[in-house]
């Protein structure tokens, strides 16, 4: 994977960002971060400044013909991935990764991910036990 980023609904996650050194798009993005960034409010930074800099830079997204995901060979080799690649359960899911399902049911919410995101901080301590065939078992 090289120049990739996902998406996660409305807006690109910040999560997973591949980029080749010296790309232009990240440097791009590091200007608008350094312009935008006060310290205040949440949210500053991450998936809205990566959305709003692929809009402006990429001439991509709503009020262009061009949809954000795809690739962006014009805009430094980007490609934004649908959000499945990296999470192919979304937060709201979540509780599926522990729920009890068989090999087949596993391949296939899995087919074609690079990773997979277990959102640990809205998990942990909750009392998930993995050793009965949940996603934890299967990866």
């Amino acid at each position: 994977l090289e120049n990739v980023v996902a998406s996660s609904g409305a807006f690109v996650a910040n999560g997973n960002m591949i980029f080749s050194p010296g790309n232009g798009f990240l440097e791009q993005m590091m200007v608008r971060a350094e312009q935008k960034f006060t310290g205040r409010g949440w949210n500053s930074l991450g998936p809205v400044l990566l959305t709003e800099t692929i809009m402006s830079t990429c001439h991509a997204g709503l009020g262009t013909n061009q949809t954000i995901i795809g690739d962006h060979p014009d805009c430094w080799g980007l490609v934004v991935l649908n959000h499945t690649s990296f999470y192919p359960l979304r937060s709201p899911q979540r509780w599926k990764l522990f729920e009890q399902h068989g090999e087949n049911f596993w391949k296939q919410i899995f087919f074609g991910a690079f990773s997979v995101h277990f959102f640990g901080s809205n998990t942990s301590g909750r009392g998930w036990v993995t050793g009965n065939n949940t996603a934890y078992d299967y990866l």
